[in-house]
């Protein structure tokens, strides 16, 4: 006999939002064979001081693996250069960049127990018209990168959809 458990709650509990502004998100593609120095390229730039908060990527067998890398918008420029100057001649060109952006990051007690909680967060903000410039998503947190503009208007969305803890 198997017994299978669903928490569920109709405003999803949150430990609160923490949110980031003063970034950047830059993005690019590299085919199979750039990857093998892409690796410890992002490591290198990770041990500077560029102010790396998230790396984002996404891979089909069919298309070269898009990438996203979040830092301090103060440091574009510079991270920008290094990732033309890893990926070489070809491939550099691809390179651009988003800012300023803002990174709003949650987690909750239940975020491993339940389903739906990518989905209620990507509902709050689309509903109201937020554009998400990225996503990324465990079984315990939320990263949700986008424009700085729309950073309040973000927030008060997923107020309505998830419950933060009183202070």
């Amino acid at each position: 006999m198997e017994t299978i458990a669903v928490y569920w709650e109709d405003r999803i509990k949150t430990y609160g939002f923490s949110e980031v502004t003063g970034l950047a998100l830059v993005q690019w593609s590299a085919s199979p064979e750039a990857l093998s120095g892409l690796g410890s390229g992002i490591r290198d730039m990770g041990e500077s001081d560029m102010g790396m908060l998230l790396v984002l990527g996404q891979g089909l067998a069919s298309r070269p693996t898009e990438f996203g890398l979040l830092v301090k918008q103060r440091c574009e420029d510079q991270t920008i250069r290094r990732l033309r100057n890893i990926l070489g001649e070809g491939a550099s060109e691809n390179v651009s960049s988003r800012s300023p952006a803002g990174l709003i990051h949650f987690y909750g007690p239940h975020f491993g127990d339940r389903y739906g909680i990518a989905d209620a967060a990507l509902r709050a903000l689309t509903d109201c018209g937020v554009p998400i410039l990225a996503i990324s998503c465990s079984a315990s947190s939320i990263y949700l990168a986008l424009s700085e503009a729309w950073m309040g208007k973000a927030r008060e969305a997923l107020s309505k959809a998830f419950l933060r803890p009183e202070r």
